[in-house]
């Protein structure tokens, strides 16, 4: 049985920024969960379109949105 990616990244992970929540970023290189792993990020800056914080964070969606734009 898979677990659910939003429970893991409440439970596992590094964070970037530390707040009143649980939200981790569930790993460096987010490429296979394309930005959305980035959930700690996106807790303390959820109206950002680029979920990726520091250089090595990618969000390959965020290329996509640019793109698109």
């Amino acid at each position: 049985m898979a677990l659910p990616a939003g429970w893991m990244m409440h439970k596992y992970g590094y964070k970037n920024f530390e707040m009143d929540n649980t939200a981790c970023n569930l790993m460096p290189l987010d490429i296979f969960m394309l930005g959305e792993g980035y959930h700690n990020n996106h807790h303390k800056f959820s109206t950002r379109a680029n979920f990726g914080y520091h250089w090595y964070e990618i969000d390959p969606v965020y290329w996509v949105i640019l793109f698109l734009n």
